[in-house]
């Protein structure tokens, strides 16, 4: 009898210390799956911040250097060919009309009046003087404008609470939330099928949304990774590489049976 209480004793004893050793390595296992499970997101931040200080090191260069441009263009060729243009313009008091030399002069002048406002529109893809001037906000009212008079596409701009984007972006932020939305705007007029677009800006809490809606084609957000993955272009890259120098959110999604490119981007003051 008390050799059968010693088996059951030691049974028990040795089922808690089977229980205990396992849980024991069950625990183990756990912490070092969580430590695991940490270390990897600490290493994916750390892969993020140098993928992020990375894309705004060239974004910064690539400014920097469409601004240098920009600027010898329009101190250098763009007086050399108002010049040309004025030389003409005085040449042709000269003239016989109906001569000529008349009609020489004038196409002469009529192409250097084209170079003149080709020279223009890429002086102002390069560096947004207009923007830089009057304010983001005024240059994407200005987009719609001249999208709706080059394209004859119905726009409408809403700003209701008048957000300043200069109070809470910085220079070089400016610059690419322009830009941003110049590469979205060219997508939507290039493969949207639109014929009508709102532009809209909300500012809530700690960020302000750029809301982009067309009647166009709708797509959705794991559409656009696919598109962007498999892109040869540098346009959807663009985009994803500036959201994320900004810290942005893009949601593509449809409301009211618009398609909806809504651009998140949080306050660099909070």
């Amino acid at each position: 009898m008390q050799d059968q209480n010693q088996i059951v004793e030691f049974v028990i004893i040795a089922s808690f210390a089977t229980f205990f050793f396992v849980l024991m390595i069950i625990l183990v296992m756990m912490r070092h799956r969580k430590k695991m499970h940490q270390n990897a997101l600490h290493l994916l931040q750390i892969e993020q911040t140098k993928q992020k200080e990375l894309f705004k090191a060239a974004a910064d260069a690539e400014n920097n250097e469409k601004e240098r441009i920009a600027t010898n263009l329009h101190d250098e060729i763009s007086i050399v060919l108002s010049s040309l243009k004025q030389n003409l313009l005085k040449q042709k008091r000269q003239l016989s009309p109906g001569s000529p030399e008349m009609e020489i002069n004038n196409t002469g002048t009529d192409l250097i009046e084209q170079a003149i406002e080709g020279l223009a529109t890429s002086i102002f893809e390069l560096a947004p003087k207009y923007m830089l001037n009057f304010g983001l906000s005024s240059s994407l009212k200005k987009d719609l404008s001249v999208i709706k008079s080059t394209r004859n596409i119905p726009t409408t701009f809403n700003n209701p609470s008048n957000f300043c984007f200069e109070d809470r972006f910085q220079k070089s932020q400016l610059i690419n939330i322009n830009r941003l939305c110049h590469e979205l705007l060219n997508n939507i007029l290039k493969h949207g099928k639109c014929t009508e677009i709102i532009l809209s800006i909300v500012s809530i809490s700690n960020c302000v949304f750029i809301n982009i809606s067309h009647n166009g084609i709708i797509l959705t957000n794991e559409e656009v990774d696919k598109l962007t993955d498999a892109s040869h272009g540098l346009g959807l890259k663009s985009i994803k590489a500036r959201a994320l120098v900004l810290n942005a959110d893009i949601n593509y999604i449809q409301k009211n049976n618009f398609s909806q490119i809504q651009i998140q981007l949080p306050f660099i003051n909070e």
